[in-house]
């Protein structure tokens, strides 16, 4: 499976597109390609691939090729070298149809036995052709393809599942960066009041050893202290997230000095997107009920299992016919006919061979087994499967239950979302303005520093929780997109 495919299918779907989001694409990317755990599943894919192809070679044709015992008689008259040889071929999707042949071969001379004449040759060289006319094996070879067609199949969803919650994994960190960024903005604030505040008091003329200027100096230093705490909680936590997006920095300079560290935070912070382009979201109408993960998990397992259940037959039979020549019972060449079955606990076999010389009469062969505990495993089993279909009923219903409540779920988180988007908008749009406001009146001077430096303050929050928002939507696309899968495997499928 191609990577790169998978992502720009993934990106696709995501609905990003514009100019402004390609920076914020190549992130993405990055991060999944370095995403190791999608390495693992790509490679679990190919071998499930290969196992496929395999299952596919195994149920189109058998084929066994065997020398059989092999016997070397030495001997001071001679030496004699015997071969039991053995082959066969059956196709298990047509009835088990299948074409065998044996025998036994010598070569080699004794010369106790007609004065050292050659004692090679054929001796019960059979060749046999054998059918089930009632049994389980076409249905065990398909059960067989199916599931190996289900786990390819699994593998795939895997690789594509991991690459959303990859993406999800990648905005659900930079939605903490924005949060994180956040807690910067608060700070400064918090600073900007604490530092107002002990200007008052100095203004004041209160004396450095006065209570009210120490207490107002010592909330001034921890407002700073906060302020340094959270942007170095910024800078590392971006560190970390560009660095699993294949980007580097020099972070000896992070402890060099004052300056080198906020030159570290201006470009951890100019590293945030400014945009977050909007994605359309996920069309409920077009996710349908029965690709619900789970629906279609449980309907699976429902349908393999009663292929499976169906297979498994009380009464087989099967019929064969064939050629030996030179068979040992009736010193020459015989035309073979045989059945054999089986029935719960009792299995059989009866057959008739007819020698090819017309003076001579056919004999008969008949073998009669019986395990004593086959009826009552067999009323046990039936016991157990009907334990079975009732959980297979009960898993379906549990799963379209689950499935309202999904739905229900994802229709209060989107009106959620909406919400906080019309919310986060409106307040974008009057701190937008009162920034506008407040910088014309400080250059005016009606204004005091403090209070523009608030109002640009309360400007970035607002700004932050519209982006933090039009990543949430992208999450919620995942969710949901991860809820679902993208096709399902039914009887008609596996037909």
């Amino acid at each position: 499976m191609n990577f790169r495919k998978i992502l720009i299918i993934l990106i696709a779907t995501t609905g990003i597109f514009s100019a402004s989001a390609d920076s914020l694409n190549d992130l993405l990317v990055k991060y999944l390609e370095n995403d190791l755990d999608m390495q693992k599943l790509q490679l679990e894919c190919s071998k499930a691939a290969l196992d496929l192809e395999q299952s596919n070679l195994n149920n189109l044709i058998q084929l066994n090729l065997s020398t059989g015992q092999m016997t070397l008689k030495p001997s001071a008259s001679g030496t004699v070298f015997v071969l039991e040889p053995f082959v066969s071929v059956s196709v298990p999707g047509l009835n088990n149809l299948g074409v065998s042949a044996s025998g036994k071969v010598q070569f080699g001379e004794d010369s106790s036995i007609n004065k050292g004449e050659s004692v090679s040759g054929t001796s019960n060289a059979k060749i046999k052709l054998q059918a089930e006319l009632l049994g389980g094996t076409r249905e065990k070879s398909r059960v067989t393809r199916l599931n190996a067609e289900r786990k390819f199949l699994n593998a795939k969803r895997a690789v594509q599942q991991r690459a959303l919650t990859g993406e999800k994994e990648f905005y659900s960190e930079l939605k903490n960066l924005y949060s994180l960024a956040l807690n910067v903005t608060s700070c400064e604030q918090e600073l900007y009041e604490k530092d107002l505040d002990f200007s008052l008091v100095k203004a004041k003329g209160y004396v450095p050893s006065s209570s009210s200027y120490r207490t107002s100096e010592l909330k001034y230093r921890t407002a700073v202290r906060n302020l340094n705490d959270a942007k170095r909680d910024f800078v590392h936590q971006q560190n970390v997230f560009a660095l699993k997006c294949g980007i580097n920095y020099d972070l000896e300079k992070s402890s060099d000095g004052k300056a080198d560290r906020e030159i570290m935070f201006e470009t951890a912070w100019n590293f945030l997107p400014q945009e977050i382009p909007e994605v359309q979201v996920v069309n409920l109408r077009d996710l349908a009920k029965e690709n619900f993960s789970e629906i279609e998990s449980a309907r699976w397992n429902q349908f393999i299992n009663e292929l499976s259940r169906n297979a498994e037959k009380d009464f087989t039979l099967t019929a064969g016919g064939g050629y030996t020549f030179a068979n040992s019972t009736s010193a020459s060449d015989t035309i073979d006919a045989s059945l054999g079955l089986k029935w719960q606990g009792i299995t059989g076999t009866a057959g008739v061979s007819f020698p090819a010389a017309s003076d001579k009469d056919p004999f008969y062969t008949m073998s009669v087994g019986v395990n004593p505990f086959g009826f009552k495993s067999s009323s046990i089993d039936k016991q157990k499967i009907h334990i079975a279909k009732k959980q297979e009923e009960i898993a379906i219903k549990q799963a379209e239950e689950n499935y309202q409540t999904a739905i229900v779920n994802i229709y209060s988180n989107l009106g959620d979302l909406r919400w906080k988007k019309m919310s986060n908008k409106e307040e974008l749009e009057v701190y937008q303005q009162l920034l506008k406001d407040t910088e014309n009146w400080f250059k005016q001077g009606i204004v005091k520093e403090s209070e523009y430096k608030n109002s640009k303050v309360n400007y970035q929050r607002a700004k932050i929780s519209c982006l933090e928002n039009a990543v949430d939507f992208i999450i919620f696309n995942d969710e949901v997109k991860l809820m679902f899968v993208e096709n399902s495997i039914s009887g008609k499928n596996g037909e």
